[in-house]
């Protein structure tokens, strides 16, 4: 479902619903990967990376990243997103 304002003046008609800010769950990647610079990459991919969840303080913390991203419902939208992980997580820092 995607929401947008609306004044009492504009017919909802001619509200373009055409993106959305959404919090995204990342769930499956190893422990290492789960870094800040990874959240970027992928928020990017998936349409536009705006925050990550601030709630936590420690980088590696629980089993999944929380990222908010805009998506553009325009294009279709991603059921699943495919990485290809490099051996050391480090280099991407």
């Amino acid at each position: 479902m995607a929401l947008a304002k609306a004044d009492g003046n504009t017919n909802p008609k001619h509200i373009p619903l055409l993106k959305q800010d959404l919090w995204v769950q990342v769930r499956g990647l190893p422990l290492g990967y789960m870094t800040s610079t990874m959240r970027k990459i992928i928020g990017d991919a998936l349409g536009g990376y705006m925050v990550t969840d601030q709630s936590k303080k420690m980088e590696k913390l629980g089993s999944y990243l929380c990222i908010r991203v805009t998506l553009n419902f325009s294009k279709l939208l991603r059921w699943s997103l495919l990485l290809r992980l490099t051996e050391n997580p480090l280099k991407m820092m």
